[in-house]
């Protein structure tokens, strides 16, 4: 009974839904300029050029150094409102600035060499590891076992770094392996001497 009634509470209340994300107006760097087109917003610096489908459910005013999104409809939009602003706060930052990721190779005789877009690991096997970095992406060692991925769509750096993490990924009780800079990792207590 008590459950009827919370339903039929719960079902008459008129739900808004506020993104305080969406609301936020994106400021664009002096470097970097914005297009729109039909299908696409197009971002674009002295360099590099990204872009992103445009939604039919969101409007967008451009002025000189700000962006504000807008729903169409407020009702049915209002969940992606803060996300896809976010993705294009995302490409401004990727695009002016760039995201990175680095990994740390932990391990006696551990070591990797990047040769064109392929990256070769020595990770204490008796073969080598090998990974094709992918298109957007750049890899290089900063010492001889700190690797940096870089490049501009966040997504693929952090999808790409996870991927050469699970090459080998660290030891439960010694912590060898490929790990994430910035990531704890819990070390198991090894047997005790009595």
């Amino acid at each position: 009974m008590l459950a009827v009634k919370f339903y039929v509470k719960l079902f008459n209340m008129t739900i808004k839904f506020k993104s305080n994300i969406g609301k936020q107006v994106i400021q664009l760097p002096e470097n970097v300029q914005i297009f729109e087109n039909d299908v696409c917003l197009i971002f674009k610096n002295q360099e590099k050029v990204l872009q992103i489908k445009k939604s039919d459910a969101f409007s967008f005013s451009i002025t000189e150094n700000e962006l504000k999104i807008t729903p169409t409809n407020k009702l049915k939009n209002n969940a992606y409102w803060g996300t896809y602003r976010n993705l294009i706060a995302q490409i401004i930052i990727g695009i002016n600035s760039g995201f990175q990721q680095n990994l740390e190779l932990f391990g006696i005789g551990y070591k990797g060499q990047v040769v064109n877009d392929l990256l070769r690991l020595k990770p204490g096997t008796s073969h080598d590891l090998l990974f094709n970095i992918p298109k957007f992406c750049s890899a290089k060692f900063l010492t001889p076992t700190l690797l940096s991925i870089s490049g501009t769509n966040k997504q693929l750096v952090r999808e790409t770094a996870v991927q050469i993490h699970c090459l080998r990924k660290p030891d439960a009780y010694k912590g060898k392996g490929v790990r994430l800079v910035g990531k704890t990792i819990t070390l198991k207590e090894g047997k005790k001497q009595k």
